[in-house]
């Protein structure tokens, strides 16, 4: 299996996606040797209904000067992107699309569901980019990959580090994640434990003979919890090895109407430390 077809999402409203995020989109592109598709999404501000409250504010104006500014940032966002990756020599698509920023998520999901991977630029405490993120890593199938917009070093694989549980959202990541752990030049295999039950029979070994038999150069490190939450344990240990990339599983399950993410996952989508491959 091979990455060949990448999909970013942009957004230029209200704020813009930092051209970092696109700089590292289009080094993964370079380094996977895959064809990358940017799409811009530009908001469509709604207008105030009518009323005294709105004629005197001319919120009408207000809305159409809005309108105005996310048009101007996505054709500039998208004129960007277009021109890092012909300086690049990446294969690329460039779209805009107008839309609610409610339809947002929709919108990249049928758009997502048609690539091998969709990667989502993310800032610390960005709670709409946060549920961008979150549908698309429960809602494609396909793996998505988080991009920290604060990481500002060039994306590389010199060290990937698995957040590995034996579960079968962890197999699945790290099969998603194969076609980078392959161009890695070392794979760190974290188990965390003392934090859950962990199957008693299996041991790093399992995954390590596993990864080998792809000819990759795997390191297993077991660390304990100390108490810590996981999310905690586990970025502390990427920074520790100086990580270029994190590959996890993604948990999370329905309760009433609210949808229940696991402790890592919730970490990560709050505060990413580094480019994050998350599979379901």
């Amino acid at each position: 299996m091979a990455y060949r077809d990448l999909l970013l999402a942009l957004t230029s409203y209200p704020e813009r996606t930092p051209v970092v995020a696109v700089d590292q989109a289009i080094a993964l592109a370079g380094l996977l040797d895959a064809r990358l598709t940017a799409l811009t999404f530009q908001v469509d501000v709604p207008d105030v209904a009518g009323g005294l409250a709105a004629s005197l504010l001319d919120l009408g104006s207000l809305a159409a000067t809005e309108r105005a500014k996310s048009a101007d940032a996505a054709r500039e966002l998208n004129a960007a992107f277009t021109a890092a990756a012909e300086r690049a020599g990446v294969p690329f698509d460039a779209h805009i699309h107008a839309c609610m920023s409610s339809q947002i998520d929709t919108v990249l999901l049928d758009h997502a569901r048609l690539h091998s991977m969709t990667l989502v630029p993310l800032g610390h405490g960005d709670a709409f980019q946060q549920y961008v993120a979150e549908r698309v890593i429960f809602g494609t199938g396909r793996p998505a990959l988080l991009l920290p917009v604060h990481v500002t070093r060039p994306l590389a694989l010199d060290t990937v580090v698995i957040a590995w549980d034996f579960s079968a959202a962890a197999a699945r990541a790290v099969g998603d994640a194969m076609p980078l752990l392959e161009k890695a030049r070392t794979v760190r295999v974290l188990i965390v434990r003392n934090e859950k039950t962990l199957p008693a029979h299996r041991s790093g070994s399992d995954i390590a003979r596993h990864l080998s038999h792809h000819g990759l150069n795997v390191v297993v490190d077991e660390v304990d919890s100390a108490s810590r939450p996981v999310g905690q344990v586990i970025e502390a240990h990427a920074g520790e090895h100086g990580a270029n990339l994190l590959v996890m599983g993604a948990f999370g399950h329905s309760r009433l109407r609210d949808f229940v993410l696991g402790g890592a996952t919730r970490h990560v989508l709050h505060s990413p430390a580094l480019p994050t491959l998350l599979s379901h």
